[in-house]
């Protein structure tokens, strides 16, 4: 897939609304994409926060494990949704894991890129 072709995924979420496509191309080739097959992970509960990601391709299920044992969902996310966005505050683990219902794809920017674009784009630190 081209670029050019992730910018509606990015206009979807709500951290990249209102920037141009120019400024969005940029914020793209920052990223990196992952593909992630059915039931597999993106993230367990209690791992370091390092990477937030955009949905492009697929479902991701999020789910918790209680203090009593049990686990539950808390989200389901799709297409253009973002995702482990503790990254980008910094030293944070995540909440919930997040495994895929099927096979996936993500764009991904790991903390300290997001950190950079966040002093770069002015509308992208506004959102925050």
């Amino acid at each position: 897939m081209e670029y050019e072709a992730y910018i509606p995924y990015l206009k979807k979420s709500i951290l990249f609304q209102g920037m141009d496509n120019e400024s969005l191309l940029e914020v793209v080739r920052a990223g990196r994409l992952r593909r992630v097959k059915n039931e597999e992970f993106f993230f367990h509960q209690g791992d370091p926060a390092t990477i937030l990601y955009v949905l492009v391709e697929g479902r991701v299920k999020f789910t918790q494990v209680t203090a009593e044992g049990n686990q539950v969902i808390v989200r389901m996310s799709g297409p253009g949704e973002m995702f482990g966005a503790v990254a980008a505050l910094g030293d944070a683990v995540h909440p919930a894991a997040g495994a895929a219902t099927g096979d996936c794809a993500a764009l991904g920017w790991r903390s300290e890129v997001i950190s950079c674009l966040l002093g770069r784009f002015t509308k992208l630190a506004l959102a925050r």
